[in-house]
């Protein structure tokens, strides 16, 4: 497959600049009043015009590139805004760096790199983040290091989501991150359900059993047994006899009176 777009054209133009910005706006990068890291990581969004979120990890938000030019290029950010990683509080930068090489180890089993680089630098965002760029033997930045907007190249939506997807796998995630906010604090990093929620919050338990409801397949019919071990398969305390009462309760799963087969409603068999 051709995972180029066709008009391999820069998103904006990220060009080093070779004079200093005016003081002012410079301090105000410096304090984070105005840092668009700052607002990357504030922002629920997957993706901008520059990269596409593939995880949050200890400390830090870690993004696929856009411009992949140098396949794999990622930046991970600091979750907190400091100017250098010596500002970070010991565990701070600790569990940065542990993100750090996680991210790194990941790339180099997705990408079979021969060399990883990583880069601190900050001088247009003064926020903590690091340039991890993978290199290849033969690559154009030879034994020197590479430039990854030297050139751009583009990819299609679907082989941008195929290169988050193998990264989250290779870090230990569920493929497809979790983008519903109700779900995403109800799991864990692979997606299994850590608590059923009280009583009183209704919106996260019907959040929750529908969820569970989608990793059940239209049009086909389970022995109870293998609703157990669906249920078990995506969620950690344990209790797979409430979670499919609970489907069954609020009509997202069928069974015949006997128990002995289970399906989506909208695909009820035929016996």
């Amino acid at each position: 497959m051709n995972d180029e777009t066709p008009n391999d054209k820069p998103i904006d133009d990220q060009t080093t600049p070779s004079t200093w910005v005016p003081r002012e706006e410079w301090d105000k990068r410096l304090s984070g009043d105005d840092c668009s890291m700052c607002q990357s990581i504030r922002s629920d969004a997957w993706e901008d015009q520059y990269s596409y979120k593939i995880a949050d990890m200890q400390r830090g938000k870690l993004y696929l590139q856009r411009n992949q030019y140098v396949k794999g290029y990622c930046l991970l950010i600091a979750n907190r805004h400091y100017t250098e990683v010596h500002q970070m509080r010991p565990q701070e930068y600790s569990r940065f760096l542990e993100d750090m090489v996680k991210a790194g180890e990941a790339l180099e089993r997705v990408f079979q790199t021969d060399k990883m680089n990583y880069q601190i630098l900050g001088n247009i965002d003064p926020h903590v983040h690091v340039h991890i760029i993978p290199r290849y033997y033969g690559d154009e930045g030879g034994n020197a290091p590479m430039n990854p907007a030297a050139k751009i190249h583009l990819l299609t939506e679907e082989a941008y989501r195929e290169r988050v997807g193998d990264i989250r796998e290779a870090l230990g995630l569920i493929r497809e991150p979790i983008t519903d906010p109700i779900i995403a604090k109800l799991t864990d990093a692979q997606g299994r359900v850590n608590r059923w929620p009280s009583t009183k919050d209704t919106d996260e338990q019907m959040a929750v059993r529908r969820y569970l409801a989608s990793k059940f397949e239209p049009g086909r019919t389970y022995t109870e047994r293998e609703v157990n071990d669906i249920l078990n398969q995506w969620h950690t305390f344990e209790d797979w006899a409430l979670l499919r009462r609970e489907l069954f309760m609020y009509q997202l799963i069928a069974r015949y009176k006997d128990g002995t087969s289970y399906w989506l409603p909208e695909s009820e068999p035929t016996r």
